[in-house]
């Protein structure tokens, strides 16, 4: 992840820092880990991109239509705020190519979802990392963010080393299954 997650992250929740429109690369491992692990609470909308973030019932817009914002051009879905694409429905017009039953579908559900959707401008937009223990970020959930998933089976390759978890059982609890321990 290294320093880029940190300042998209910085950049998400404090949007008045001085750098924050400063051109800075992020790796795409890193920026796919960043949409995975913030989760955006609507308020007034300006800081929540329509298309991109996880503001409908914990998701995105990618994860509940993924053939409707494959026809979103990718310059709209990376800057539309969830302000500026509720005013006047314009999201609706967003969606350029051809509509198939499936998009139509996709499409129906979204507005579904948008549609009664009232944002509050005296409220901001919250941001939170559903990656962190208590929502919000720190270089040490970072950190643990970078290994999950590694901690657990180094020490089940240690353990079974030792002789005390066999490895049937190491590999069905790393995939969250009954793990048995050997004698």
């Amino acid at each position: 992840m290294g320093a880029a997650y940190p300042v998209a992250l910085a950049a998400k929740i404090d949007p008045s820092k001085p750098w924050v429109g400063l051109p800075i690369q992020i790796p795409q491992i890193t920026q796919v880990l960043f949409d995975v692990a913030i989760e955006s609470l609507v308020g007034n909308g300006k800081g929540t991109k329509f298309w991109a973030d996880r503001w409908l019932q914990g998701k995105s817009i990618l994860e509940l239509a993924p053939n409707l914002i494959k026809l979103v051009p990718k310059r709209i879905s990376k800057k539309r705020t969830v302000k500026e694409a509720l005013n006047n429905r314009r999201w609706v017009f967003n969606i350029k190519g051809t509509l198939t039953v499936q998009v139509i579908l996709e499409y129906l559900a979204i507005w579904g979802l948008v549609d009664d959707m009232v944002l509050d401008p005296a409220i901001s937009d919250q941001h939170s990392c559903r990656l962190c223990k208590n929502g919000s970020y720190s270089s040490k959930s970072d950190y643990e963010a970078a290994f999950i998933g590694t901690i657990r089976q180094v020490w089940a390759v240690i353990l079974q080393k030792l002789g005390l978890v066999s490895l049937s059982s190491q590999l069905s609890d790393t995939h969250s299954l009954a793990g048995n321990v050997s004698p």
